[in-house]
């Protein structure tokens, strides 16, 4: 066991939680290098934590988590992966079944156009031989009477262009005043969030306030729940020792399980 590991023991986790808001569950498990609980990405960024505050090399603690999240990788079962892959082979055929339907329909829907654009030729070829010219003289006077309803068309369709215009800029002001989600922590903490559209994660560790975008949907945990988030211009006041979760989409946060973030999270506990 390392002098630095050691040197952890001797304070004891309530101590460690008191001093860094790591929750003393998770304290207790690192000082144990149980590693089951957490991901890679958390295990190491508590850590780092320990390392800074109590200014001590967890090196080993670190190599082994990394050799232990190594090996639950290697274990992992690969078959799904492979289930839908579909053979090259298989791939080029179908490939080219796609390009011949393709070809025949276009000369299928060129042929049909070119029968009916003769036909429809023929059929004014006819009109205008069998229509005595007094016909045609009346025609060509009947659109004259015609002019008024045009222009009422014309007018219709300016006023839908301007009533369009202006739900646009209605829409465009009320995004401008959005406010953005802020997080305020009351001490420091680290926080790991996810992009729920993107699933593009961040983390980092801060005791100063953070804004984010209010229009996207997010995920969060935090080491502990000792924060303030503004939603909407109002706060929400959250104290919890333990690791807190919260969901936020469509101006709406709540807190939510282990499994509820998983099943947001596809599956995965980070």
């Amino acid at each position: 066991m390392s002098d630095a590991l050691e040197k952890l023991k001797s304070l004891g986790a309530q101590k460690i939680y008191e001093d860094t808001h790591i929750p003393v569950r998770h304290v207790q498990a690192i000082l144990d290098e149980n590693y089951e609980g957490f991901s890679r990405m958390q295990f190491l960024g508590f850590v780092s934590i320990l390392e800074r505050d109590y200014d001590l090399d967890l090196q080993e603690i670190k190599s082994h988590a990394i050799e232990y999240y190594d090996a639950q990788m290697a274990t992992e079962p690969l078959a799904d992966a492979g289930i839908f892959v579909t053979p090259s082979k298989q791939k080029n055929f179908t490939i080219l079944y796609i390009v011949v339907a393709i070809f025949i329909f276009l000369v299928a829907l060129y042929y049909t156009l070119g029968v009916a654009d003769e036909a429809n030729n023929t059929n004014n070829i006819a009109v205008q031989i069998k229509t005595p010219p007094k016909q045609i003289v009346e025609k060509e006077v009947v659109p004259q009477t015609k002019e008024i309803p045009i222009v009422s068309e014309v007018n219709s369709t300016e006023q839908e262009q301007n009533l369009t215009k202006q739900v646009e800029q209605k829409v465009v002001k009320t995004v401008e005043k959005s406010e953005p989600l802020e997080i305020l922590p009351r001490s420091r903490v680290w926080l790991g969030y996810i992009n729920v559209a993107t699933n593009k994660k961040h983390q980092k560790t801060f005791s100063n306030e953070l804004d984010l975008n209010a229009s996207d949907e997010w995920l969060f945990i935090f080491g502990h729940g000792y924060i303030d988030v503004m939603v909407n211009g109002e706060k929400r006041h959250f104290s919890d020792k333990n690791t807190l979760r919260l969901h936020y989409k469509d101006g709406v946060l709540e807190k939510i399980s282990t499994d509820e973030f998983k099943k947001l999270n596809r599956g995965r506990k980070w």
